[in-house]
C-alpha cells in the first residue's frame, strides 16, 4: 500500500467519523458487506443510531446484502439459441435468418406500435424477450452468447 493511498484512507475515513458524530450515529463493528470478484473490490460499512434494535440492523444490512446479490447477477434470459440467432440476423447483427414465417413475423414486429408489439409478445415471448434484451446496454453482445450456445 503506498503512501498516498494511506493518507487518502485515513482522510475519508476520517470524515465519515466526523459525519457519523454530526449525525448522531454510531459505526458498526460487527456488520459490513464486502463485494468479491476472487478480491475485494467494495466493501460498505454500516452506522446506526444507537437505540436501532438488532432485529433491525440485521434486517436492513441483510436486505441490502440481498438487493445486491440480486442486482450484481445477470438475468437468466431463458431465450432458446435459435431465437436470439433469428433476432440478431433480422436486426443485422449476425445470427442467421429464420423461415419464411418467422423471417416475415420479425419483419412486422420492426413496425409494429405498442399496442400490437405487446399481442406479438403475448403470441411469441420468447422473440419478445430476445428484442428486449438487444435494447438493453450490453445485450447484443449477451444475445450474441446465447444464440453461440455461452449462455442461457
Amino acid at each position: 500500500m503506498s503512501t498516498d493511498h494511506a493518507s487518502r484512507v485515513a482522510n475519508g475515513t476520517t470524515e465519515w467519523a466526523a459525519g457519523l458524530l454530526v449525525d448522531g450515529l454510531e459505526p458498526s463493528t460487527e456488520r459490513a458487506i464486502t463485494l468479491d470478484a476472487g478480491r475485494p473490490i467494495a466493501r460498505i460499512h454500516f452506522a446506526f443510531e444507537p437505540n436501532m434494535p438488532e432485529e433491525m440492523r440485521t434486517n436492513l444490512v441483510e436486505g441490502i446484502g440481498e438487493a445486491m446479490n440480486r442486482e450484481l447477477q445477470p438475468e437468466p434470459t431463458g431465450i432458446p439459441s435459435e431465437v436470439a440467432a433469428h433476432v440478431l440476423f433480422s436486426e443485422g447483427h449476425g445470427g442467421y435468418p429464420a423461415g419464411s414465417f418467422t423471417t416475415q413475423l420479425l419483419k412486422t414486429w420492426g413496425y409494429a406500435d405498442d399496442t400490437n408489439a405487446a399481442r406479438l409478445a403475448a403470441g411469441w415471448p420468447d422473440y419478445a424477450a430476445a428484442f428486449d434484451l438487444m435494447r438493453r446496454p450490453g445485450g447484443i453482445a449477451r444475445l450474441t452468447a446465447i444464440a453461440n450456445g455461452k449462455e442461457a
